[in-house]
């Protein structure tokens, strides 16, 4: 007789099997997790009722579930350091999460400050510029005049070739430092696009940026030490610090706590179901 007929096994095995996970989680601040979860196994094969009571069998259950640690991960301190995943130096609670939003915020205050000191620096560039070629104008104009002065007196008889032609050169060395302080490389035109591109100005619409008043000329004395204590209070850097500070003593102390062993306290209750239909009046 055939293997199957005899012991009610078939020859060539065949199964169709499903599974549906669903699970509801919740972790308090304690370390403790609530879940509620609803299993179910479907499975269907060839292999006949004598092997169990349906061909086909749905094998489920539902299960709320308290578990609550006892020794490492319990408690406020360190679940509020380490967050939810709760992996050895990967921590992300709402502690951590504070600092680095505060970390943030110091970050783009530190980037407002720093454009605003660019500014204000290009500004002075650019006051310094037009000081520049004012001195250079003013050098090549006397200049100019120390030429044509000589170059009168050569024209009457009553000067010299060489004293002409010394004047005229520091004239065209002057009028080159006039170009230069204009148009070169660190010159105004230089400085007003820098200044320009800082403010978020056209390139060129036309105008030439130069400021209205002149510089304030007095005399200003500091209190050195009332800034010294205002910058350790209020320097974005140092603040900063203090902040990268705090979030390793958190994570030196989220270490510490994580060290202890496991020992949890779990409350389960479970409900399960066999039977050959999922939904419907048949159910085993």
């Amino acid at each position: 007789q055939r293997f199957d007929q005899v012991f009610g096994q078939p020859a060539a095995f065949k199964s169709k099997s499903a599974q549906f996970n669903a699970v509801l989680a919740k972790t308090t601040a304690t370390g403790g997790q609530f879940s509620l979860s609803h299993v179910v196994n479907y499975d269907r094969n060839n292999r006949g009722i004598g092997f169990r009571a349906f061909s086909s069998t749905f094998v489920g259950w539902v299960q709320a579930e308290w578990r609550q640690p006892l020794a490492q991960g319990a408690g406020t301190t360190f679940n509020r350091i380490a967050g939810p995943t709760q992996v050895p130096g990967q921590y992300n609670g709402v502690l951590i999460a504070r600092i680095n939003e505060d970390t943030s915020l110091a970050d783009f205050e530190q980037n407002v400050i720093q454009l605003v000191s660019d500014v204000e620096q290009a500004y002075w560039d650019l006051v310094t510029a037009y000081r520049v070629l004012d001195t250079a104008v003013k050098a090549r104009e006397a200049a100019l005049q120390t030429w044509q002065i000589q170059k009168a007196r050569l024209e009457v008889g009553t000067g010299r070739a060489d004293d002409e032609a010394q004047a005229r050169s520091q004239y065209y060395q002057f009028d080159a430092e006039v170009k230069e302080a204009q148009a070169g490389r660190l010159g105004l035109y230089d400085a007003e696009q820098d200044l320009r591109y800082l403010i978020g100005y056209a390139a060129t619409d036309g105008r030439l940026l130069r400021p209205s008043t002149e510089p304030t000329d007095i005399k200003v004395v500091f209190d050195w030490e009332s800034a010294l204590s205002q910058a350790l209070d209020r320097r974005v850097e140092i603040r900063r610090q203090k902040m990268q500070v705090r979030r390793r003593e958190l994570e030196l102390l989220a270490s510490k706590l994580n060290y202890r062993p496991r020992f949890d306290f779990v409350g389960q209750y479970r409900f399960r179901g066999l039977g050959d239909h999922l939904i419907g009046p048949n159910k085993g």
